[in-house]
């Protein structure tokens, strides 16, 4: 039977590196510092932003922005995983590629989106011609 103090154990094995380097106000190569608080704030609301932009923006402006932020966004991503343990591969592999592949998916549905509005939609449904 595996008893929750052996699971405690294993995990407090794996990540006591880490708890260490946190601790001494380190992530990564950096420094714990309100900027640095900032950036990681930044990169967590910018796909949350996105989503409310392309909600409320023109299209144009929509496919620009969309073709940015997924261009800057999957090195950054990809970068997530740099530094990483082998063990940590499966967890990295699966989000940080779930995260590309939707990235990718935005960037193509952007890239190919028609510049122009079909002539079958009308702007205004209840307006008969």
């Amino acid at each position: 039977m595996y008893s929750s103090e052996a699971a405690k154990e294993n995990f407090t094995s794996i990540q006591a590196p880490d708890w260490c380097l946190l601790r001494a106000g380190i992530v990564f190569e950096f420094d714990i510092t309100p900027m640095l608080l900032t950036v990681f704030l930044a990169l967590t609301g910018i796909p949350a932003l996105m989503v409310v932009l392309s909600m409320v923006l023109p299209a144009r402006v929509n496919r620009a922005i969309n073709i940015s932020v997924a261009s800057l966004y999957i090195p950054v991503t990809v970068f997530n995983a740099v530094g990483e343990s082998s063990n940590w591969a499966p967890f990295y592999g699966l989000s940080i590629g779930t995260e590309v592949v939707l990235l990718a998916f935005i960037l193509r549905s952007a890239w190919t989106w028609p510049r122009t509005s079909s002539p079958s939609i009308r702007m205004n449904p209840y307006q008969h011609s």
